[in-house]
């Protein structure tokens, strides 16, 4: 039997933290509208949506790989257009909000790296990393320096 849609929800929902059943952030049309559009840009022939009466169902049973991956880029495409700082400010009232969102997606990105096998070379506090990083850094120092003609 194939993997239903709905079954990816609440892994999107724990990713987001969006855990208030009496109040969800975001409803599952919109978490639905996500997997799709990922679903449809991946472009991944194992894994395409039948459209059925309910329950919408994927072509396929999904390896956890496959779930894991799905959940972590349908967070992704809710999280990126969310502003990283807000501020508003009024004779009464002062609200300014700054939060982890970017955090978020970078452990969100460094996940969907690592569920992909290329999570060694973009890991921030490895040799490799320091490696290039550093060449970068001190090829670019050289470059700035003008050379006198002889």
């Amino acid at each position: 039997m194939a993997t239903e849609l709905a079954t990816i929800r609440p892994l999107v929902r724990a990713v987001l933290s969006d855990s208030d059943s009496q109040n969800f952030l975001y409803t599952d049309e919109v978490i639905d509208q996500h997997i799709a559009l990922i679903v449809m840009v991946e472009d991944d022939p194992t894994v395409q949506l039948v459209e059925t009466n309910p329950p919408v169902l994927f072509t396929t049973v999904l390896t956890a790989k496959q779930k894991a991956l799905l959940t972590y880029r349908v967070a992704q495409s809710i999280l990126s257009p969310n502003a990283e700082y807000f501020s508003y400010k009024s004779p009464i009232l002062t609200v300014t909000r700054s939060g982890g969102t970017l955090q978020l997606l970078s452990h969100i990105q460094r996940t969907i790296d690592r569920l992909q096998g290329g999570f060694l070379a973009l890991q921030e506090d490895n040799e490799l990393w320091a490696f290039v990083n550093g060449f970068d850094r001190w090829s670019k120092d050289w470059s700035d320096i003008p050379l006198e003609s002889a």
